[in-house]
């Protein structure tokens, strides 16, 4: 029992973890589309891209993505917030498989 003490100590004394600051958690916001595409096809236009599969902190997308795809006629200069008030969101349902029509 006296010589188990000391390994008992040591191992305690070591713990498992690692001395730093806490971290902030991860905020899981997906990276920008880079590869976006639009077809007109008659009245409809026809978007594609690829989901992104990190976040923009580089870690893997965890869960189901929230996709929010908007259409709305150019302002010039392209000021976001303006077009963004008069954009209007694509429903759910409409967006397939990395396309959107």
């Amino acid at each position: 029992m006296r010589r188990a003490l000391p390994a008992l100590a040591a191992a305690l004394a070591a713990g498992c973890g690692y001395v730093s600051e806490p971290l902030p958690p991860l905020a899981n916001v997906p990276a920008r589309v880079m590869d976006l595409t639009a077809i007109q096809r008659g009245n409809r236009v026809v978007a594609g891209f690829t989901l992104p599969r990190l976040t923009t902190e580089g870690m893997d997308i965890k869960g189901d993505l929230m996709l929010d795809l908007r259409i709305g006629p150019p302002t010039d200069p392209l000021e976001e917030d303006a077009w963004a008030a008069g954009a209007a969101p694509i429903a759910p349902g409409s967006i397939s498989k990395g396309g959107a029509t």
